[in-house]
C-alpha cells in the first residue's frame, strides 16, 4: 500500500474506532439490540454482509477489551496482601472499594464468581446441562428479572447503584485483561442489574420457593413446609459483665459448603469515605454477609419459619387458563421461557411455559391442577443495600435502622458493639397471615381473604437486647431459647399459630451449648474457644435428638448377629464424641452416612432424632464393618484417619460431627474416608472495648485463593484442623506492617 492509501486507511480506522467504540458500548449493554443488528446483517449478500460484519461484528469484539474506562480509576486503589494472602483494599471512595472487592475476588476465585453471574443471567443450562436448566427455569419462575428491575428503579439509592456499578466495573476490567478465563462466551460485560438479580434468585431458594415448586411438581403440597431447613450455623455474643476480661465478644461461625460459590471469601476494605470492614461474603457478592467494623459486628444463622405459601386455583372447566378469584374469572398470564441446555457437545434451546396470577407465579401439576406460590420477594433486590448499610453502621441505632429495610428476608442476627450492647434479632420477611385458615396446607386460591399483603416489622418479631445473664446465641434453634431460661422470650407473645416455629426447635447444638455454659460465671477466651470447637453431642440431656438417633445401636442384641457383634458393641459403647483421637466415631459415621442416604433424610434430622428399622441398622453396620476392615485393617482407627478435609492432593484429618457445635458434614468415599463437604467455614473471634474493635482472630478452611497454583490455596488448612486462628490486622498501620505484597488492580 502506498503512503496516501496507508494514511487514508489509518484515518478511516481511527475514526471508525472512535465512533464504533461509542456505539458498541451503548449497544453492547443492550444484547437484544445487538442480536437484532446481527440478524439483519446476516441476511445481506457478500460483500455488503462482510463489510458490515467487520464494522459491527468482529472489530467491536476486539474493541470490547479496550472500552473507555468507567468512573473508577484503578490506580487510586491499593491492595495489600498479608502473610496468608488475605486482601486489604484501600480506596478513596466506597465505589472504588467495591471495584477493589470485585477485583480481588476475580483474582482469587473467578470461577466461583462467574457461577453467581451465570445464575443471575439464567445460563446454567449452557454449562451444567439439564440440572443447570432447572435452575434457569426456577429463576424465570420467580420472575427475578421483573423484581430486580422494579427494585433497581424504585428502591435502591443512587449511592448504592453507584456502588454496584463500581463492583461491576471491577469484574469487567478484570475480564478485559484475562479474557481466556471467561467460562461462557458473552457473559461479560456484567451490569449492576445482574449483580442485584443474583440476590433475588439465591434468596428465593432460602425462603423455600424452590421447595414449594418441588412440592407442587411432586404432589405433596400439604407437607412441604415441614421439610424446611437444612444444616445451619452458630453465633454467640457476650457482654462485659459475662466475660473474664470485662470486654464484649462476638463469635462468628457459619456452617456452609467448604468449597464453591457458597463458601465464604474473606476480605477487608478501608475507604477514605469512612467505611472500614472486615468480613466474609460469597464469591460474586458485592456486600459482606457478616463481619466487623471498628464499632460493631454481627453474625447470621439461618431460620426457617414458614415463608412461602401454596394456593390451589379453582379453574374454569371450560378454559384451563382461567381461575375464579373474588367472584370473577381471571386469565392466567402465560409466557414462554427459552432454556439453553448443554447435551454432550450440543447446546439445544427448549421452551417452557411460565404461568402467573395475581397471587404469584403458578405451575400446573401432573394432574392438570394449577398451584400458586406466594413468595416474600417484594424486597430482596434491596438485600445488598441492607447488608452494605449494616456494614457501614456505627451504632446500634444505625444498625437496627438498616435491619428495618427488610431487604434480607431470612437469617437470625447476633450482634455486639463497642458500647457493650449485645443483640439478637429473628430477622425475616414474615407474612401477616389470617389465622382463620390452616396455613400448614395448600390455601384456597379463589379469595383475597387468604392472601397476605404485608409483613411483620422487625420490632414485631422476636428480638432480645442486653439480657441480664450477659449472653445471646443462635444455633438455628428456637427463637424462644436464645439466652438463659430466665431471660428467654415468651412464645405466647409472638405466636398466633400461623408461623410454624416448630422446625426451629431445641436442637443438639443448643443443648450442648447450654451444658457447656452452665455454671460458667465469667467466660474467658479459652472457654469461648472450647465451646465453639466442642466436638461432642449433648452428654447430660436425655431428650436430645442424638440420643434417639443413636438408640438404634442400643436396641440391637449383639448376640443375635454374631458376624457383627463386635461392631454393634463398639457402637453401643460410643461416647458421642468426634475428636480426631476417638476410635469409634469412624465406624459410626461409616454406618450413619449411607444409612441416612437410603432414608433420604440427610443428617439434619439428627438434631431432632430419627428412627431406623432394625434390619436397616444391621445392614449398614455390616457394610460399615466390611469397609473399615478393608480400608483400615481395624474397626477402631482414630477419627483423624477416617474423617478428612481435602484440597487438591492434600488431605488432613479433622474433628467434628454432623450437628454438633463443631459441625462437619461429609460423604463416605469408597475407601472409607469421610470427606467433609460442609460445615465450619469462616470463623472469627472479635473483641470490643470502649474504644472499639481491639482484636480479631479468623480462619477459613483452606486459604484465600481457590486457584491451585496459588501459595494461598491451602496454607490455612493445618491451622484449621488444629482449631487455631490467625490474627487479623485491624488498623491501617497494622495492615502496612503485615503487608507482604501491595499493588493496584491491573498491575
Amino acid at each position: 500500500m502506498d503512503g496516501s492509501g496507508g494514511k487514508f486507511a489509518s484515518l478511516f480506522i481511527n475514526h471508525y474506532v472512535r465512533v464504533m467504540s461509542i456505539f458498541y458500548q451503548w449497544v453492547g449493554y443492550r444484547p437484544h439490540l445487538l442480536q437484532i443488528c446481527h440478524s439483519m446483517f446476516s441476511s445481506l449478500r457478500f460483500p455488503t454482509f462482510w463489510l458490515i460484519w467487520v464494522l459491527f461484528g468482529w472489530l467491536p469484539a476486539q474493541l470490547n477489551a479496550q472500552q473507555a474506562p468507567g468512573p473508577v480509576d484503578p490506580k487510586t486503589i491499593t491492595i495489600h496482601r498479608d502473610t496468608y494472602g488475605v486482601p486489604h483494599i484501600f480506596a478513596p471512595t466506597d465505589v472504588a472499594a467495591a471495584y477493589g472487592l470485585a477485583w480481588v475476588q476475580a483474582e482469587d476465585c473467578f470461577s466461583d464468581v462467574q457461577d453467581a453471574i451465570i445464575l443471575a443471567r439464567g445460563r446454567n443450562g449452557e454449562l451444567n446441562g439439564i440440572e443447570g436448566a432447572k435452575m434457569d427455569f426456577f429463576r424465570g419462575y420467580v420472575r427475578a428479572d421483573l423484581y430486580t428491575q422494579e427494585q433497581m428503579e424504585a428502591d435502591l439509592t443512587q449511592q448504592f447503584r453507584a456502588y454496584l456499578a463500581g463492583f461491576a466495573q471491577g469484574l469487567n476490567d478484570y475480564v478485559r485483561l484475562h479474557p481466556q478465563e471467561e467460562k461462557l462466551k458473552g457473559l461479560f460485560p456484567v451490569q449492576p442489574l445482574d449483580v442485584a438479580r443474583a440476590y433475588v434468585v439465591v434468596l428465593s431458594v432460602f425462603v423455600q420457593a424452590e421447595r414449594a415448586l418441588g412440592a407442587i411438581l411432586g404432589g405433596y403440597t400439604d407437607k412441604y413446609a415441614y421439610n424446611s431447613g437444612q444444616y445451619g450455623s452458630n453465633a454467640m455474643a457476650y457482654k462485659s459483665s459475662k466475660t473474664a476480661d470485662g470486654k464484649t465478644w462476638l463469635v462468628l461461625n457459619p456452617h456452609v459448603p467448604l468449597k464453591g460459590s457458597f463458601s465464604f471469601y474473606e476480605a477487608n476494605v478501608y475507604s477514605a469515605e469512612g467505611w472500614q470492614f472486615h468480613g466474609a461474603l460469597f464469591p460474586g457478592s458485592p456486600c459482606f454477609g457478616m463481619g466487623v467494623n471498628p464499632n460493631l459486628g454481627w453474625a447470621m444463622t439461618s431460620n426457617w419459619p414458614k415463608y412461602t405459601d401454596i394456593y390451589k386455583l379453582r379453574l374454569n372447566p371450560k378454559n384451563k387458563y382461567q381461575y375464579w378469584y373474588d367472584g370473577k374469572w381471571l386469565d392466567i398470564e402465560r409466557r414462554q421461557i427459552p432454556l439453553k441446555v448443554k447435551l454432550g457437545k450440543l447446546t439445544l434451546t427448549v421452551k417452557r411455559e411460565l404461568l402467573n396470577t395475581v397471587i404469584g407465579p403458578a405451575m400446573r401439576d401432573k394432574k392438570g391442577d394449577v398451584y400458586v406460590t406466594r413468595i416474600p420477594l417484594q424486597k430482596p433486590p434491596t438485600a445488598g443495600e441492607q447488608w452494605f448499610r449494616m456494614s457501614r453502621a456505627r451504632t446500634l441505632d444505625e444498625f437496627r435502622s438498616a435491619i428495618d429495610m427488610q431487604g434480607i428476608p431470612i437469617f437470625n442476627v447476633v450482634y455486639a458493639d463497642r458500647a457493650d450492647n449485645i443483640f439478637w434479632q429473628f430477622n425475616a420477611t414474615l407474612p401477616v397471615r389470617n389465622p382463620k385458615y390452616d396455613w400448614s396446607k395448600a390455601l384456597p386460591g379463589d379469595t383475597s381473604d387468604a392472601v397476605w399483603t404485608r409483613f411483620y416489622k422487625p420490632t414485631e418479631l422476636p428480638h432480645l437486647l442486653n439480657p441480664e445473664c450477659g449472653y445471646v446465641y443462635s444455633t438455628n434453634n428456637s427463637p424462644f431459647h436464645t439466652t438463659c431460661d430466665a431471660d428467654s422470650l415468651p412464645r405466647a407473645k409472638y405466636d398466633n399459630g400461623t408461623q410454624f416455629w416448630e422446625w426451629n426447635n431445641i436442637n443438639n447444638r443448643d443443648l450442648r451449648f447450654r451444658e457447656l455454659i452452665a455454671g460458667v460465671d465469667k467466660i474467658d477466651s479459652a472457654t469461648m474457644r472450647r465451646i465453639k470447637y466442642d466436638p461432642f453431642y449433648p452428654q447430660n440431656t436425655p431428650g436430645a435428638g442424638t440420643r434417639r438417633t443413636f438408640n438404634i445401636f442400643q436396641k440391637l442384641d449383639a448376640n443375635k448377629y454374631p458376624d457383627i457383634s463386635r461392631a454393634i458393641r463398639l457402637c453401643q459403647s460410643w461416647q458421642l464424641r468426634g475428636d480426631t483421637a476417638d476410635t469409634i466415631a469412624g465406624l459410626v459415621l461409616n454406618t450413619l452416612y449411607p444409612l441416612s442416604k437410603e432414608l433420604k433424610n440427610g443428617l439434619a434430622p439428627i438434631e431432632r432424632g430419627f428412627d431406623v428399622p432394625e434390619e436397616l441398622a444391621v445392614k449398614y453396620i455390616r457394610l460399615a464393618q466390611k469397609r473399615m476392615l478393608k480400608n483400615f485393617g481395624t474397626l477402631t482407627p482414630p477419627l483423624g484417619r477416617v474423617q478428612v478435609v481435602k484440597r487438591g492432593n492434600k488431605e488432613v484429618g479433622v474433628n467434628g460431627l454432623p450437628e454438633c457445635l463443631h459441625a462437619m458434614y461429609g460423604e463416605v468415599r469408597k475407601d472409607g474416608r469421610v470427606e467433609i463437604e460442609l460445615g465450619e467455614d469462616y470463623i472469627a473471634f472479635a473483641r470490643f472495648g470502649p474504644n472499639g474493635l481491639e482484636s480479631l482472630q479468623t480462619m477459613v478452611p483452606f486459604g484465600a485463593s481457590s486457584r491451585p497454583g496459588s501459595p494461598h490455596y491451602d496454607d490455612q488448612m493445618l491451622l484449621y484442623v488444629r482449631n487455631q486462628t490467625k490474627p487479623m490486622p485491624i488498623t491501617r498501620e497494622q495492615v502496612l506492617r503485615a503487608s507482604k505484597r501491595n499493588y493496584s488492580p491491573g498491575q
